[in-house]
């Protein structure tokens, strides 16, 4: 007797081939962008187009091993479906795209609020939404962990660091606290 685990064949391999053609897209928009950023004055081996480079590359390398692998495998089914991927979701703890864009809506909302709300509002308030959003529902938890985080990673990049942090509102309080210049 085998052990054999029966996939579905519902993955479409022209969507698959579509999504890889779009990762390779996105870095080779990636490296795009970072040929027009200036090179500052400072030596840095990497200067300030080597990070969107770099990653910019890994993008268009992943995306092109991704499509590789589906157009050598094309003529294994016939048909434009294929044996999907990966697993069931958990019993009782379905995977949520719901779940997903509600975590990235609040870190577009973290970037828009950013400098008028300040880190110290914006980051616990986001943070907050997040956790939220992955059902944590424990006050101590939902209120507790982002409040803290924010303080300890205000304190390691504004304070030891001299990271400027936007501080909104509470520019003012900091100032007469010399807690910024």
């Amino acid at each position: 007797m085998t052990d054999e685990i029966s996939h579905p064949i519902t993955m479409d391999k022209r969507v698959d081939l579509a999504l890889a053609g779009a990762v390779v897209a996105t870095g080779l928009l990636a490296i795009w962008m970072a040929h027009d950023f200036r090179i500052g004055k400072f030596p840095d081996p990497l200067t300030s187009r080597g990070v969107p480079y770099i990653a910019g590359g890994a993008l268009v390398a992943g995306g092109a091993l991704l499509a590789f692998r589906r157009l050598s495998g094309w003529r294994d089914l016939p048909g434009h479906l294929t044996v999907s991927e990966g697993t069931e979701d958990e019993a009782g703890h379905p995977a949520s795209s719901l779940r997903a864009f509600a975590i990235m809506a609040c870190a577009f909302v973290w970037a828009a609020l950013l400098v008028p709300a300040g880190y110290l509002i914006a980051t616990p308030l986001c943070l907050c939404g997040m956790m939220w959003a992955m059902r944590v529902r424990a006050p101590l938890r939902l209120i507790g962990f982002p409040v803290g985080f924010t303080l300890i990673t205000w304190v390691i990049f504004a304070q030891m660091l001299n990271v400027l942090l936007p501080l909104g509102p509470l520019a003012p309080l900091a100032r007469r606290l010399g807690l910024m210049y």
